[in-house]
């Protein structure tokens, strides 16, 4: 949440343009996204109300923690408009909870027997 005022200023920037949007979830939802991935990367059966009837879990997975990514990116580069893509990677992989949760849902999903969450594993903790 302290992010989201940042986020907001990138997207009034940029014409309302965003990287966030797949998986669906309002941005001023995410809580429940959280608690979600929290769950299923604690080995717990987790779904969401909000999930679209047509997606797997594994894949809307995949866009949560892609819409999460994309907002982290967003806010910081509204935070801090100078800052270079080395730095940004860096404070995100190395400084963010939400990284940390990321890294601990990749691990469980490539880790399972599952071949979809395995396949929709891959990249998410790069």
């Amino acid at each position: 949440t302290t992010l989201r005022a940042f986020y907001e200023r990138w997207v009034e920037d940029h014409s309302g343009r965003t990287a966030v949007g797949l998986c669906g979830v309002p941005q001023r939802r995410w809580r429940g996204v959280i608690r979600f991935l929290e769950s299923f990367s604690r080995g717990e059966d987790a779904d969401m109300n909000e999930r679209p009837a047509g997606v797997p879990v594994p894949q809307f997975i995949r866009y949560c923690i892609d819409d999460l990514k994309a907002f982290y990116y967003e806010a910081r580069m509204a935070q801090r408009p100078n800052v270079s893509e080395p730095e940004l990677h860096r404070w995100f992989w190395g400084e963010t909870a939400v990284a940390q949760l990321i890294r601990a849902v990749s691990q469980r999903m490539s880790a399972s027997d599952d071949p979809a969450l395995t396949y929709f594993a891959y990249g998410l903790a790069r």
